[in-house]
């Protein structure tokens, strides 16, 4: 029995397959020569009564970080012992970048919490702690960089023959 939603035929998960593997290929180039931006279209709206498309973004990387946290825990309490010293200023760049992509991610959410600490000012000022999210993205991707030597079975020793 089928539902909506469902691939048609073994050609059709080919060519899906082909195409996300090429995405994922061109993906990986652009992280290792750091080329890293936001796609296209993705952008901050400082308009409250509609949501930024940055936001959908930030809710999605964060629910993919969710997803794996336990991979990247294991590497991470991996990376500590063989590099402890190393640890304090990673561990102050992940909570910056995971603040950041929170923020963004749920934007009311973010200012009712600041003016909750007395911070009446965020959504006035969102627009230029934006201008930083490039960077940010730079330093969360150096970040699993440096953690994918800690992790097993590496996907990116992949290579499609």
């Amino acid at each position: 029995m089928k539902t909506s939603h469902q691939l048609t035929s073994i050609e059709q998960a080919d060519n899906l397959t082909d195409i996300l593997m090429k995405i994922l290929q061109i993906q990986l180039k652009s992280m290792s020569e750091e080329k890293i931006f936001l796609p296209m279209g993705v952008t901050f709206n400082q308009d409250g009564q509609k949501q930024s498309s940055v936001a959908t973004w930030c809710q999605g990387m964060l629910f993919g970080h969710s997803q794996l946290e336990s991979v990247w825990q294991h590497a991470w309490n991996k990376m500590q012992v063989s590099d402890a010293t190393q640890m304090q200023p990673l561990q102050k760049d992940l909570s910056h970048c995971l603040y950041m992509f929170s923020t963004f991610a749920d934007i009311p959410l973010a200012v009712k919490q600041a003016e909750n600490r007395g911070n009446d000012q965020l959504l006035n000022i969102l627009p230029k702690i934006f201008l930083s999210f490039p960077q940010t993205l730079k330093i969360y991707v150096g970040l699993s960089g440096r953690l994918v030597d800690y992790l097993p079975n590496q996907f990116e020793t992949f290579e499609q023959k």
